[in-house]
Formats: structure tokens, sequence, C-alpha cells
């Protein structure tokens, strides 16, 4: 009897003690995340480069925000989702002006290696533009940044 008590400890030491199941790897982040400085534009099918600056902002807990030359404490953080599985990808940024109104701007994007390009509507970024494209006539605007390297 004693031994099969000892031998029912030890055994269930060890399957206390033997792995379970793998957990899930944890979500990838979209791969938007990171900085983006602006260096191009294209309206009306022509393609200039960017002259205003500006660095794009998307953090993986869903934060944007573009840098400019601000007072840190200006500093104004919007939310963004995208839907990457879309064709062709979506991304909605939800802008609260100075006066307390929320809008959400419906863009397009895509990312090739290190270049964004994302396109929206100049007459109204809440509607999402139907093709991603920019041609003569067109109210479509696609403007063009490149990831940055990350600081360390």
């Amino acid at each position: 009897m004693r031994m099969a008590i000892l031998f029912s400890l030890v055994a269930g030491s060890c399957a206390a003690a033997a792995p379970g199941p793998k957990d899930k790897d944890p979500p990838k982040p979209s791969p938007l995340v990171g900085e983006w400085e602006m260096v191009s534009e294209t309206a009306q099918g022509q393609t200039r480069p960017w002259q205003l600056g500006g660095i794009h902002v998307f953090t993986a807990d869903g934060k944007y925000r573009t840098k400019r030359d601000e007072p840190e404490g200006k500093i104004t953080w919007q939310k963004y989702s995208v839907d990457d599985k879309a064709d062709p990808k979506t991304l909605d940024i939800v802008i609260t002006d100075g006066t307390g109104k929320v809008n959400t701007w419906r863009w397009l994007y895509r990312i090739d290696g290190d270049k964004l390009e994302y396109c929206w509507r100049t007459d109204d970024h809440t509607v999402r533009p139907e093709k991603f494209e920019s041609p003569k006539g067109s109210v479509n605007m696609i403007h063009t940044a490149k990831r940055m390297e990350p600081k360390k």
C-alpha cells in the first residue's frame, strides 16, 4: 500500500512538471506599426516631392499621430484600426477636432518593403476611395512615406 501511495505521488509530481500545450503566439502587429517619413504625393495623375515635412507614427496598441515641429505639449494621439485582410487593405483613423467633433478618416493603404502608400479622398476624408489610384480628374490623393529606422 505504501508503495502504491509513493508511486502515485511520484507520478503526480512528474505529470505536474510536464510541459502543457503550447501557448498560442501573440498576434503579430500590423506591418503599419512604426515611424514613416513623408516623401511624395500624387494628385491628378502627377507625383511631386513632399515639401511640408512630417512623420506618421503608428503604434502596436492602435495609436496614430503625425509629427511635425510642434512643441511636445501639443502632441495629439488618435486611434486607428486596419483591416489587413481586405483587398486593398483599409486604414481608419478616428479624428477628434478642437471642438470635440469626431470623424473617421477612411483610407486605403499598401506597404511594399519600406514604402507606405495611402490613398484618401480630398473632397471627404470620411468616404473611402473606391480604387487605389489618383488619375487626372480624380478626387483621390496618394501619399507615399518611407519607413524610418528605429532609434536605438
